[in-house]
């Protein structure tokens, strides 16, 4: 059932650190890593529950590049996801996505030939990773739909940012920015692939960022 109610952040977010201190950075990194790496495996999973939707190879290669990336970690402290923008960072992106794009291609082409698509298998074909690579790179339709994915989970990591050292706020105070923060990630969750609602993913994206924040780093 898709979501309609705003998202529960509970107390520990209020305990996130404040900017330019010595946790920020490694706490948030870690909350990054979390969504990135839940993103990469979920959108995937919803959206391609339609064996049928691997038929249209336009709008599955670019998500199968964007699961086969790397998330985002960097020591930089100042980047917290890729920025399409940042060629250094993208050819980051890219490297990763040519070391894993074969194997999840293998295990597509796998599960359509068990469902007897034999004829739509052989557009994932491992020995395909490279020109699927350069078809979304080329390709503006696909590259667009990469980058929009790419941008969105940015602005779910920095919206979180908003409890940066809000542990003093009064009450009132504390819930407009539950309210913020759930609208914008509502709002991105809405149509983040293929114009389809992923709000559905909104709690457990919630959770799976709320165990990192509740846990001491390592």
């Amino acid at each position: 059932m898709i979501e309609t109610i705003p998202l529960s952040f509970d107390s520990c977010w209020f305990e996130a650190p404040r900017e330019r201190t010595p946790s920020f950075f490694p706490t948030f990194i870690r909350v990054s890593v979390a969504i990135q790496t839940r993103l990469r495996r979920r959108l995937p999973e919803i959206y391609l529950a339609d064996i049928e939707r691997f038929r249209d190879t336009r709008m599955v290669y670019p998500l199968l590049v964007y699961a086969a990336s790397r998330p985002f970690s960097s020591q930089s402290r100042t980047d917290f996801s890729y920025d399409i923008l940042n060629s250094k960072l993208m050819r980051r992106f890219h490297y990763s996505v040519r070391q894993n794009l074969p194997r999840l291609l293998d295990q597509v082409s796998q599960r359509l030939r068990a469902a007897g698509m034999e004829d739509v298998a052989k557009h994932y074909r491992a020995v395909k990773s490279s020109e699927i690579i350069e078809l979304v790179d080329r390709l503006k339709i696909c590259r667009r739909r990469l980058e929009a994915v790419l941008v969105a989970e940015a602005r779910l990591i920095d919206a979180l940012f908003s409890f940066a050292g809000s542990n003093g706020l009064p009450p009132k105070a504390r819930t407009k920015v539950i309210a913020n923060v759930s609208k914008e990630w509502l709002s991105i969750l809405r149509r983040l692939w293929a114009r389809k609602d992923f709000r559905v993913l909104g709690s457990e994206l919630v959770a799976e960022a709320g165990d990192i924040m509740r846990s001491p780093a390592r």
